[in-house]
């Protein structure tokens, strides 16, 4: 039993009482945007910040503070062209959920810190801190379902919020962002693919980039079908193979490329590269093929061909694509999904496998969902086909 996290639920919930009854807070002239999420989630996030500036710099003469992770923050100064008018702080959010007294310090920073608090993303650590703020406005986005398990989870999400916003089934998180400026007043913006920095090519030649990993077991395909995937690409277009990912995932990197039948055609940068050389070697390749992931999300901010390989257990949420309007030029990266009744689980109860016991038994076991491993070779490489001979 984790005994910090029960005094950290316990101290933001008697914090929730206790503010209801204090006096309104003077006005601080800030907006802050509560960020917890990883990679992918920021390279989505881009596409919104600007609308975020216009609608509460720019038209409502707020200074706007995005709180996220201290490595996507370095990722985003790296990566994306940022508004000048945005200013970004760091907090751990992992220790936030482990450690009572940085929880506590970290409370009494931004309790009284923003007149509004906005929370696009659905998670327990942001809500945790959305609970203990005054601030007037406290606003979040809500998904498509609104869920009933775990406990904590309920009981956050229905502490954490002054005004919520619930998002339809078939809305990825650009859209929902565009629901959240919508409800700021911004009735004009539409969601668009974000657009990173464009960097200076870093490898010579035609060149695929295949990502194997992933934030966690559940989204990861099989590396020994990566390994068939790569071995087509080889003898069908002669490209070279790059695998990008973080160092945690080397060891899916090195597995693939020892199932392979052309390991002397991989280059393995797992772990290896900077933020920046990680995105102008996706920004320069033929072909991108990979789990739903930041490296992903990335090709898709690049307008590259790329392959995504999906779960239905967040459906929508961050594949296939949805954006309200294209501009010219503009690709939408391929999705590949199988859709089963079973849609939705971990948007339901936070995690794969809800209601599914058979699809939970291979998750406990370090396997991918059921409707990752429903996902064949030839389904793979029927897609590559069509995209490279479009």
């Amino acid at each position: 039993m984790n005994f910090s996290r029960i005094f950290i639920a316990g101290y933001a919930i008697g914090l929730n009482l206790v503010n209801r009854f204090r006096r309104k807070q003077r006005s601080s002239g800030r907006a802050m945007i509560i960020f917890q999420q990883v990679f992918g989630d920021a390279v989505v996030l881009t596409s919104a910040l600007d609308g975020y500036v216009e609608c509460l710099v720019r038209r409502q003469g707020m200074k706007l503070v995005l709180v996220c992770k201290p490595a996507i923050a370095q990722f985003l100064k790296e990566v994306a062209t940022l508004p000048q008018e945005l200013e970004i702080r760091t907090v751990d959010f992992k220790r936030l959920m482990d450690d009572f007294w940085y929880f506590r310090r970290i409370v009494h920073e931004y309790s009284m810190f923003a007149d509004i608090a906005l929370t696009p993303g659905d998670s327990l650590s942001a809500e945790l801190l959305s609970t203990t703020l005054r601030a007037k406005r406290r606003i979040g986005v809500l998904p498509a379902y609104i869920r009933t398990w775990p406990p904590q989870m309920v009981v956050f999400q229905r502490l954490a919020f002054t005004e919520t916003i619930q998002s339809e089934e078939k809305m990825m998180m650009i859209q929902r962002h565009r629901l959240l400026l919508h409800h700021l007043g911004m009735t004009d913006y539409k969601g668009r693919l974000p657009q990173l920095q464009a960097k200076a090519q870093e490898i010579v030649g035609r060149y695929c980039v295949v990502c194997p990993g992933a934030s966690t077991e559940v989204k990861r395909w099989p590396s020994e079908r990566f390994a068939v995937i790569v071995d087509y690409i080889v003898e069908c277009y002669d490209m070279d193979i790059h695998i990008c990912g973080g160092a945690d995932e080397s060891d899916i990197a090195r597995r693939m490329r020892s199932q392979s039948r052309y390991p002397d055609r991989i280059i393995d940068h797992t772990g290896k590269t900077g933020f920046s050389s990680w995105s102008a070697i996706v920004e320069h390749a033929q072909l991108v093929i990979g789990n739903d992931s930041a490296t992903l999300h990335i090709a898709a901010a690049h307008r590259c061909r790329a392959i995504c390989i999906a779960g239905i257990y967040d459906k929508w949420m961050f594949f296939p694509y949805l954006v309200d309007e294209l501009d010219e030029g503009d690709r939408l990266p391929e999705t590949l999904w199988v859709d089963w009744p079973c849609a939705f689980c971990r948007t339901k109860g936070y995690f794969a496998g809800y209601k599914r016991p058979d699809c939970k038994r291979v998750i406990d076991h370090g396997e991918c969902a059921l409707c990752i491993s429903a996902i064949t070779t030839d389904m793979v490489k029927e897609k590559i086909d069509k995209l490279m001979n479009a």
